[in-house]
């Protein structure tokens, strides 16, 4: 719906468990997939787990948690890392 209504806006949302913007969605989805996304990819955490690693492996090199909170809100945060080092222990991976 909304893009239809606001196109280059609706690109622009943060959806899905990992917050990745809709275009980020679209292009890695078609270039790992072959798909366009859907909610159920939004909602799915390996998904979600898998569009994360291939968004930081395009930007940085990153070789720990805190790497990961930095690109993610700007600035070493360590309880960021915590709670992704919580999520990953759930997930098994």
């Amino acid at each position: 719906m909304c893009e239809t209504i606001a196109t280059k806006r609706a690109a622009q949302i943060t959806v899905g468990l990992a917050q990745m913007k809709v275009w980020l969605w679209k292009e890695f989805l078609k270039s790992e997939f072959g798909r366009t996304p859907s909610i159920a990819d939004w909602e799915n955490p390996m998904v979600n787990f898998y569009a994360v690693r291939w968004y930081l492996s395009r930007n940085v090199e990153v070789h720990s948690l805190l790497d990961i909170s930095r690109i993610y809100t700007g600035q070493v945060n360590r309880y960021y890392a915590g709670l992704l080092d919580e999520a990953l222990a759930l997930l098994e991976v």
